[in-house]
């Protein structure tokens, strides 16, 4: 019989789900004829000493949700420039954050409002959110160098309504010491990298112009961690202009240095490029989708058709990812939306109910927490298959085949599932140490009959036969009679026992290599025939056996004398005695030529072997001590080791001398 355990691998909950550090990580700074005074490093950047700004609507903030979380807040900064297009820096798109979460169109939200920081665990703040589904990274952008870091954002949905800003193509060398206006999202102390998420403004004048860049110097105020992509905004020939893309920061003293940010005007060719020109042909070029059903004729990507997993599909997706954060990024991206959501809710209330909780204290806990939850992820599949349907089933799934038996379990209906899982929990919990088989047995029928009877109903039939389908017998089952298949023997037909499967006809059981009839009473069996019961422990019940009344083994139909055990059809006739011991209706036959000398009744040859000792034949008990064959079966003294013999009479008073003295 198979059990299978309902449960869930709750306790695997990656720590990077829990997680999200806004900083980014560190850069080498580049060293070139001109630059600021060196650096010890360059970071991503942030405003400090800023003022919070409720204006400029077309800036936002790049925000993240992680697998299995949910929203985890803003991480970078970037600009409208088209209703469907950010303007952001590269490294914001392609660095991968210090708890191994990668940035994918898939997983990041342009955010419009002033505070984009999480509510609760994985809870959306108010505001407008535009789900990416592009990044264009600049062809020629070096990590390492930090060249040429912007990119652009391609928005799923147009942001229409929400402020736009051109980008300059005008020369920025002529304005070089004007001050450019900073909005982003970033932290407001750089040592504690605190204080992120909140919009600020502030403005620093444009020292140098560069080629492709320009920097800035912090004069009580400046940008930080979570600024990086943000713009410098300038007003030129009456129009602002976004003039500037944040980009790093150096400095000893964390955000309070020099800053760089890529010149827009010295892009402008490129952007406009992006803007204007097709995407590429995902039909010619490959991966370009997150997956190949996303791909339309078109050539263009509906990444929607991605989104197919539910809630659980997608947690043991993650499950399979183990620590492989790339993985994990395209598990959450496949999931629907009602999928991710009812997800995010399933890790909120791991973490508020049941933190630093482990192993069964952990599982227990969200039996009892985040039942609700649990539910939503995993819903009951049912199906149309009864409790015993189910667990034979199971019985034939390997041990390690979990499709198998999650298939198995699913195909059962929901009470034919709360049936098995109820059977299962008794037998584990009440049954489960014990290792013999009829202890267990005996353990379901006196603490899990009720639930066993409601997974296997037997079918109560009679054993004494008459109610099972042709090809099968009537048995006594754990909890009742089931009609087991049968190899269908007839009654008094010889029959070897085989283990797991019926032998004998319905109304007969295999016993003593017989199939004999079972019995209730008297009146089942024929007459010269009595019930002998029970032959089950605590069944009423029993087997139509012979009456033999002398013990001789042959039943009073067959034994002329059954009051006397040395008459019977198995007797010797035995000459001379003047009866008929062998039940033949003839007296002394085959006596003729009989030569008895001792007058024993039994002639000499295999019958009596000294025919001058009426004391030794067959029938006579061999007496321990006297160095006779006794019993003519061609030993002495056989079984008379260890006997005591007080009265020297031959027998054994500790085998069978009543009265040894």
């Amino acid at each position: 019989m198979f059990y299978l355990t309902r449960q869930f691998n709750w306790s695997w909950i990656p720590i990077s789900f829990m997680v999200f550090l806004i900083s980014c990580q560190e850069h080498v700074v580049r060293s070139a004829q001109n630059d600021p005074p060196a650096s010890l490093a360059t970071r991503h950047l942030a405003i400090v000493g800023g003022q919070n700004e409720s204006g400029w609507e077309g800036v936002g903030a790049l925000t993240m949700r992680a697998p299995g979380y949910g929203y985890v807040g803003s991480f970078c900064t970037g600009s409208l420039i088209d209703p469907e297009w950010v303007l952001t820096a590269a490294h914001c798109l392609t660095d991968t954050d210090p708890q191994g979460i990668q940035p994918t169109p898939y997983n990041v939200s342009f955010y419009v409002g002033t505070n984009a920081n999480p509510v609760g665990f994985g809870g959306r703040p108010g505001g407008s959110f535009y789900q990416a589904d592009r990044f264009v990274i600049h062809p020629d952008y070096t990590p390492s160098t930090f060249d040429d870091d912007i990119a652009l954002v391609h928005l799923s949905e147009p942001a229409f309504g929400i402020e736009t800003y051109a980008y300059n193509t005008f020369n920025l060398n002529s304005y070089s010491g004007s001050n450019a206006l900073y909005v982003g999202y970033g932290v407001s102390d750089g040592n504690a990298r605190t204080g992120g998420g909140i919009k600020r403004s502030t403005s620093l004048p444009i020292r140098q112009v560069y080629t492709r860049e320009y920097y800035s110097q912090f004069n009580g105020s400046g940008t930080c961690f979570g600024d990086s992509g943000g713009p410098g905004l300038l007003n030129i020939q009456g129009t602002v202009r976004i003039v500037g893309v944040n980009s790093s920061v150096s400095g000893e003293t964390p955000c309070q240095g020099f800053y760089t940010s890529m010149r827009v005007d010295a892009y402008a060719p490129w952007i406009s490029g992006v803007i204007g020109a097709v995407l590429p042909d995902c039909n010619q070029q490959g991966g370009s989708c997150l997956c190949d059903a996303a791909c339309s004729p078109d050539g263009s990507c509906d990444n929607s058709a991605c989104q197919v997993m539910s809630c659980g599909d997608t947690y043991q997706c993650l499950i399979d990812c183990g620590e492989d954060a790339g993985c994990q990024s395209v598990c959450y991206a496949e999931a629907t939306e009602e999928g991710r959501t009812a997800l995010d809710q399933l890790f909120y209330c791991f973490n508020e109910e049941c933190e630093g909780q482990q192993g069964q204290a952990f599982s227990e806990c969200v039996e009892q927490s985040c039942s609700a939850e649990t539910e939503t992820c995993f819903p009951r599949v049912t199906g149309t298959a009864s409790c015993e349907d189910v667990s034979t089933c199971l019985s034939g799934c390997s041990s390690n085949d979990e499709t198998c038996q999650v298939s198995c379990f699913e195909s059962g209906t929901e009470e034919a599932q709360d049936q098995f899982l109820a059977i299962n929990e008794c037998l584990g919990e009440e049954c489960g140490s014990i290792n013999d088989s009829q202890a267990y047995y005996q353990c379901i029928q006196d603490r899990c009959a009720d639930r066993y009877r409601a997974c296997y109903p037997p079918d109560d039939c009679r054993l004494t036969g008459g109610d099972c389908p042709s090809g099968t017998a009537c048995y006594p089952g754990i909890v009742g009679s089931v009609c087991f298949p049968s190899q269908d023997v007839q009654l008094d037909q010889p029959c070897t026992p085989l283990d797991g499967e019926l032998i004998c006809a319905d109304g007969l059981i295999c016993i003593r290599g017989t199939c004999s009839a079972f019995c209730l009473s008297e009146a089942d069996c024929d007459n010269g025939v009595s019930c002998e019961q029970p032959i089950f422990r605590g069944e009423e019940v029993g087997i139509c056996s012979c009456i033999d009344q002398d013990g001789d083994g042959v039943c009073a139909a067959d034994d002329c004398d059954d009051s006397n055990d040395r008459l019977g059809i198995s007797e010797p006739e035995r000459c001379g005695d003047g009866v008929d011991n062998n039940c033949d209706g003839s007296v002394d036959e085959g006596c003729e030529t009989c030569e008895d000398s001792d007058g024993d009744g039994y002639c000499l040859g295999e019958l009596d072997c000294d025919d001058r000792d009426a004391s030794t034949h067959t029938n006579a008990a061999e007496r321990c001590g006297d160095g006779v064959d006794n019993n003519c079966n061609g030993v002495i003294d056989e079984e008379c080791d260890g006997c005591i013999d007080a009265d020297g009479d031959g027998f054994c008073g500790n085998i069978d001398d009543c009265a040894d003295d």
